[in-house]
């Protein structure tokens, strides 16, 4: 078996044993998700996007190691970047960061698109991002109801 390369990176190998930015994000403002029906692995990105800027990302993959790492090593592209910078990342740019990714498993670099397209909208900027409500507190949502009840007694 010497001289073979092994299926994996050493980058690949460390964001997969230890990701990276794991978990929700309170106060997220974008979202995106991806699944791979075929092996039943889902992915999920969240986004804290302030004046243009992604402020903050936070992953979660369940599935195989490539799908960890994938989402792992986005959470640290993508933070600080513009969103139109962010929407320029691509699979190649993916791939290099993990130090390549076997033929076999690349559908864990298109799932991290998949999750940027939906989130941030596509690269070319036609459809807005999907927003996430932000909650309210008690007193917000009072406020809230009644400007809109004053709103409706109008003449």
């Amino acid at each position: 078996m010497m001289g073979m390369t092994p299926m994996y990176s050493p980058l690949l190998l460390d964001h997969a044993a230890h990701p990276r930015n794991t978990g929700p994000l309170p106060g997220a403002t974008h979202v995106g998700e991806a699944r791979f029906e075929r092996c039943g692995d889902r992915m999920r990105l969240e986004f804290l996007v302030a004046d243009g800027r992604v402020r903050e990302v936070r992953g979660q993959a369940f599935g195989c190691g490539a799908a960890m790492a994938a989402a792992s090593v986005a959470t640290e592209l993508l933070q600080g970047l513009t969103v139109a910078e962010a929407r320029s990342v691509d699979a190649f740019r993916l791939d290099r960061a993990l130090g390549g990714v076997p033929p076999a498993k690349r559908h864990a670099l298109l799932m991290v698109l998949q999750c940027f397209a939906e989130a941030l909208g596509p690269r070319l900027g036609a459809a807005p991002p999907r927003e996430i409500p932000l909650q309210t507190n008690q007193s917000q949502a009072k406020r809230m109801k009644e400007e809109h009840h004053h709103v409706n007694q109008l003449p």
